[in-house]
């Protein structure tokens, strides 16, 4: 069974691919960037104050997260969010 059936016998509403999509994306920068930096989560979370393991995983694994969290360990990563029209 492909993604696409498993999609309709599930009845996933479109919303929410889209945002599970973005959240993939996000995830896949921060590993690429924590492979390359060659990090831990556990150094990610020792560097930010108040922040966890699991709270990196989290971001890691597409999970639920904060968004504060997201932009903490994203600011320790020296990245950042750039927010555009879709009409573009």
């Amino acid at each position: 069974m492909s993604m696409k059936d498993l999609d309709n016998v599930l009845n996933i509403p479109k919303e929410l691919k889209i945002i599970e999509k973005e959240k993939l994306k996000i995830s896949e920068e921060v590993y690429k960037q924590l492979k390359m930096r060659r990090l831990s989560m556990k150094k990610v979370s020792d560097n930010i104050e108040g922040l966890g393991v699991a709270q990196v995983s989290r971001i890691m694994n597409g999970e639920n997260y904060n968004i504060n969290t997201l932009l903490k360990v994203l600011d320790f990563l020296e990245l950042e969010i750039k927010v555009t029209s879709k009409k573009n």
